[in-house]
C-alpha cells in the first residue's frame, strides 16, 4: 500500500509540476508579448514624432525661402522706386511684392508655431529667432524709404544675422533628426 500512495504522490506531484510549467511558461510568454508590444508602439511612435518634426523643420525652411525670394523681389523694385513714401502704399507690382512678402512672413509664422508643440525647445527657441530675423528684414524692406546706401548698410547687417540664424536652426533641426549611433 506504501507503494501505491508513492506511486499516486510521485504521479500526482508530476502533473502539478507538468500543470505549473505551463502556466509558468504562458505567464512568462504573456509578460514578453506585452513587452513587445509596448516597445513597438513606443517605436512608432517616436516614428510618428520623428516624421512630424520633419515635415514642420523643412515647412519652416520652405517658408523661409519663400521670404527671402519675396524680400529680394521687393529689394529690386525699392532700388528702382524713387522719393520716400512705403512700398505698401507703392503702385500695383510694388503693392503686390509688398504684400507677397507680408504674406510669405505669416507663413513663416505659422510654420513656427506648428515647431513649438513638437520641440525640442532647443529647436523651437531657434525657428522662432530665425523667424524674428526675417520679420526685422521684411518691416526694413516695407518701412519708410530711407537713403538707399544707409538701407543697404542696415540690410546687409540683418542679412547676416539673419543667416547665422537660419544655420542655427538647421544645425539644431539636423541633430534632432539624425539617426541615434547607438541603434
Amino acid at each position: 500500500m506504501d507503494q501505491g500512495i508513492a506511486a499516486l504522490w510521485a504521479s500526482s506531484l508530476a502533473v502539478l509540476g507538468t500543470l505549473g510549467g505551463t502556466l509558468g511558461g504562458a505567464w512568462v510568454q504573456r509578460k514578453a508579448a506585452v513587452l513587445q508590444v509596448r516597445e513597438e508602439a513606443g517605436a512608432q511612435s517616436r516614428a510618428r514624432l520623428w516624421e512630424e518634426r520633419r515635415a514642420a523643420y523643412a515647412r519652416v525652411l520652405d517658408r523661409c525661402d519663400d521670404a527671402h525670394a519675396a524680400v529680394s523681389r521687393v529689394w529690386e523694385l525699392r532700388e528702382e522706386a524713387t522719393g520716400g513714401a512705403p512700398l505698401a502704399a507703392g503702385p500695383g507690382t510694388v503693392r503686390d511684392a509688398a504684400q507677397d512678402a507680408q504674406r510669405t512672413l505669416v507663413e513663416l509664422r505659422r510654420a513656427v508655431a506648428h515647431v513649438l508643440p513638437l520641440g525640442p525647445q532647443a529647436v523651437a527657441r531657434r525657428a522662432e529667432a530665425l523667424s524674428k530675423k526675417q520679420q526685422q528684414r521684411v518691416e526694413l524692406m516695407l518701412g519708410p524709404a530711407s537713403g538707399h546706401e544707409e538701407l543697404r548698410v542696415e540690410l546687409a547687417g540683418l542679412e547676416k544675422q539673419y543667416h547665422v540664424a537660419y544655420g542655427a536652426f538647421t544645425t539644431a533641426a539636423q541633430g534632432v533628426l539624425a539617426p541615434d549611433e547607438d541603434g
